[in-house]
Parts: structure tokens; sequence; C-alpha cells
């Protein structure tokens, strides 16, 4: 008989068999955190935690201040268009000769407002937007030495944006805030014939 490795004939008689190693019984077997893994973690998420605070407030800062503009250039060009419905309520209030027009700190509120430029003016103290530290609110040029050029108007809206500025960054510049006053400048045709 001829008998090949495939094929190879089984002893008679019980099979050895290894037995498994026994754990060593000094040998502790690890279950759960440690206290140390514990206070790691609880130290990275509060980091991470911290750094989620500082960017929510900025954001916040960021929204704040885009808000203030968005208000601005509506009233802006809520301006233009009032003075483009009616230029005799800019042009009859003694400012025909310089066609100028500012409106000043003290000058809100308005209680009784008679004419368009006036209704303009109540609503835009109505905004309550931080006044800026020098000059006035708001100016309209349309003199000939405006920045927009002849036979433009240049409306003129400042304040002061502060409150979007972080108070370390105030701290640094020595408290002067009014770095941050804010101007839009907006030129626009306006028909100054009455």
């Amino acid at each position: 008989m001829v008998v090949t490795a495939d094929f190879a004939p089984r002893p008679r008689g019980r099979l050895r068999t290894h037995a498994a190693p026994e754990p060593a019984r000094w040998a502790p077997r690890q279950r759960g955190f440690s206290l140390v893994e514990v206070l790691v973690a609880v130290l990275v998420l509060s980091v991470g935690l911290l750094g989620l605070a500082g960017l929510q407030i900025a954001g916040l800062r960021s929204n704040e201040s885009a808000r203030t503009r968005t208000q601005v250039v509506i009233a802006a060009y809520d301006l233009a268009d009032r003075l483009r419905a009616e230029p005799r309520s800019f042009f009859t209030l003694g400012q025909a000769s310089a066609g100028t027009l500012g409106v000043g700190i003290d000058d809100c509120p308005i209680d009784s407002p008679t004419n368009g430029l006036e209704r303009w003016k109540r609503a835009f103290c109505d905004l309550d937007l931080p006044p800026p530290n020098s000059g006035d609110r708001v100016g309209v040029d349309c003199g000939s030495g405006n920045p927009c050029g002849s036979g433009n108007c240049a409306i003129i809206i400042r304040w002061n944006d502060s409150r979007a500025e972080p108070e370390s960054a105030t701290a640094e510049s020595g408290g002067a805030r009014d770095a941050r006053d804010m101007e839009f400048r907006f030129c626009t045709r306006i028909a100054t014939a009455i």
C-alpha cells in the first residue's frame, strides 16, 4: 500500500492536543478608563469648547456690524430717493446757497416732521445708530466742491462701530474708540432746480 502525504493514515488511539496557556493570575485585566485618561479627555474637550465660545462672540460682533452697515446703506438710498422726489424740502431749509445739510447728534428726535426730509430724519434717528465721536451723523453736499464732482450730491452717513471691536483691541490702542468711526459715502445726481 502506497500512502501519500495527503492521505496519511491517522494514528490509532488518543490524539494529543496542546492545552491553551493559562493567563497569569497576577496580571489584572483592564476594564474601563483610568482617572488620568478621563482628565485628559475633559481638558481637551474644554479647550475646544472655549475656542467655540470665542468664535461665537466674534460672529455676534461681525453680525452686529453688518446689520448696522446694512441699515446705513438703506437709509442713504432712502434719503437719495426722498431728495429726488422732493428736492424743495431739502433746498428750502436755508441751505440752497451752499447745497449742504447736516444732521447732528442733537438733531434727534424730531417731534412733528413737516416734509419728506424731516420724516427721513425722524426715521434715521429711530434707527438708534451709535453717533460718531466727532462731526455730523449725516451730511449731504451738493455744492460744486463736493467729492462726487459737479452736478452730483454726496450723501455721507457716519456712525461709531466700536461695538464690533473687541475690548482688547481698544485697550491696545490706548482706549481711543474714535478710530472705529465709520463713514458711508454715496454719490448721486439730484435735480437742484426748484
